[in-house]
């Protein structure tokens, strides 16, 4: 499914009026492999710039995701909302990383700001956005980055969804209900895996762990989620094979060296968002994906191919004209 370098989602079209929710999430802006954008000013003024790979394969595809949003709602006026759903893990301040080798700035306002830009091509197309809270080893203590983050975007204009509970711009494990359907968000799942065979199997144990806490703890089964969307794993999974179906997003960052010191590096996972078509108590679901170039080709250390031979001919070479 994920093999084309571009999955624009396919619906069925109703002809009644519909909501469109999107779910983002792990964009670990202010990684050196997370999604930011070309260029940005630090609050001294400095100018730093984003890598060619992080341009290219994360910048370009973010911007285009979001301009194929436009396009849809253009093309479908009986799509009456877009709601957007940032799952956690926007902004990164990877407090374990605490020499900040893979950081573009250590300044916690730096960060927010430029977080809010990596969202600037999203406002246009949104009618109103969740920010949910992620891990503290990125975002700090109680979402601290998020907060941050969620409090400028509502200074700014942007329509954000607040927490009723605790007064706070930003949630854990909210829920809203959507044209009769009601749909939970967290950014970490109970169960996953890093096996590429055994991928739908975290979200299946997840889906039946949900159903079986509704079916354990409430009386009242309206209560229950109908679907329930996780982030955190970095891969794309869903199960809709019990009565909660499970979603889990991916991520919009590369590999880091995190992921090569846990035996990842070959796997190189699409980036995206979930696209959930809502009409009356019905939903369809697909993702909108793009799998960068590097994955497959020569173009990152990551991945290069080296001809062993030609490489100790060249250094014999270089070694000779030097002598």
């Amino acid at each position: 499914m994920w093999s084309n370098q571009n999955h624009h989602p396919r619906f069925l079209i109703p002809e009644k009026p519909f909501t469109l929710l999107i779910v983002g999430s792990d964009t670990h802006t202010n990684s050196t492999r997370g999604l930011c954008p070309p260029k940005f000013t630090t609050t001294d003024g400095r100018i730093i710039e984003a890598s060619k790979i992080q341009k290219k394969e994360l910048w370009k595809p973010w911007k285009r995701h979001w301009k194929d949003v436009g396009h849809f709602r253009a093309q479908y006026p009986n799509c009456e909302s877009c709601f957007f759903v940032f799952n956690g893990d926007g902004p990164d301040r990877s407090f374990h990383d605490h020499e900040g080798y893979e950081l573009l700035t250590p300044h916690r306002q730096e960060i927010a700001n430029l977080t809010q830009e990596v969202l600037t091509p999203a406002k246009p197309h949104v009618d109103m956005a969740l920010i949910n809270r992620g891990t503290v080893a990125h975002e700090g203590g109680t979402g601290e980055l998020s907060e941050m983050l969620a409090q400028q975007l509502l200074l700014s204009g942007w329509p954000i969804l607040p927490c009723k509970e605790d007064n706070s711009a930003t949630h854990y494990w909210p829920e809203l209900v959507i044209r009769g359907l009601r749909f939970r968000f967290g950014h970490h799942p109970i169960s996953t895996s890093r096996r590429i065979h055994l991928r739908g199997a975290g979200a299946r144990r997840q889906a039946y762990e949900l159903t079986g806490q509704h079916e354990r703890m409430l009386t009242d089964p309206e209560k229950t989620p109908n679907v329930a969307i996780f982030s955190h794993v970095h891969y794309p999974a869903h199960n809709t094979n019990y009565p909660v179906h499970v979603y889990y997003t991916p991520s919009w960052q590369l590999h880091t060296s995190y992921a090569h010191r846990i035996g990842v590096s070959g796997s190189q996972e699409p980036v995206g968002c979930w696209w959930f078509l809502i009409s009356e108590n019905h939903y369809q679901a697909d993702m909108w994906s793009y799998l960068p170039k590097f994955a497959n080709e020569s173009e990152s250390y990551d991945t290069a191919t080296l001809d062993l031979d030609s490489a100790i001919s060249n250094f014999k070479r270089k070694k000779h004209l030097t002598d």
